[in-house]
């Protein structure tokens, strides 16, 4: 059984409002593929509707902060300060940002543009890869929170890069073994009609 390493997703479609002080946004859009090239080959990956679970609105301990940054801490589920909502579509989130001095830094980089993203931290549960389209399917994860950051993708290549090796490599071995089965069904019959033949 591996180990559930924490991924980072991107999520740019945030949006601020200064005079309330609310940030809000989508976290995920279900379905829609996201590009990855690593080594001059381009792989996709999405997630399907759902893959967070029916209790993900419920949660009570998915936190916002501030780059990754667990003692930055901006808000977290179960106060009035964070909400998740799932839909088919996106997951999406709307936040209040505290008076703090970590939420006072927030809403100056946000309103000057220097904040311009989240990055989704989650644990990936199953997953699945297609060779042919080389293409990672994230069926089942759990959201564990996420980052208001300047650049996205910061932590994302490494990670997701050794996943999808990964899932190619289990896809490769799966490949090599149903060719083995297949052969050893061939000699087997070959064998039978030898012993039974005319």
């Amino acid at each position: 059984m591996r180990d559930y390493e924490v991924e980072y997703k991107i999520a740019t479609d945030i949006d601020y409002d200064a005079n309330e002080g609310v940030v809000e946004g989508v976290l995920m859009k279900y379905g829609s593929f996201a590009v990855h090239t690593f080594g001059g080959e381009r792989f996709q990956e999405r997630v399907e509707a759902g893959a967070f679970g029916p209790d993900v609105e419920k949660r009570k301990d998915i936190s916002a902060n501030m780059m990754h940054d667990s003692p930055r801490l901006l808000a977290r589920t179960g106060t009035k300060r964070l909400s998740i909502t799932d839909g088919n579509e996106k997951l999406t989130f709307r936040m209040t940002l505290p008076d703090t001095p970590t939420g006072q830094e927030v809403k100056t980089l946000l309103a000057d543009g220097t904040l311009d993203g989240a990055s989704v931290e989650i644990a990936v549960i199953d997953d699945s890869y297609d060779r042919e389209t080389k293409t990672r399917t994230i069926r089942e994860a759990k959201l564990l929170g996420f980052g208001l950051v300047d650049v996205p993708a910061f932590k994302e290549s490494r990670i997701t890069k050794r996943r999808f090796e990964d899932l190619a490599n289990e896809a490769k071995a799966a490949g090599a073994a149903e060719r083995s089965e297949a052969a050893d069904v061939t000699q087997a019959r070959l064998r039978l009609a030898s012993t039974y033949g005319d």
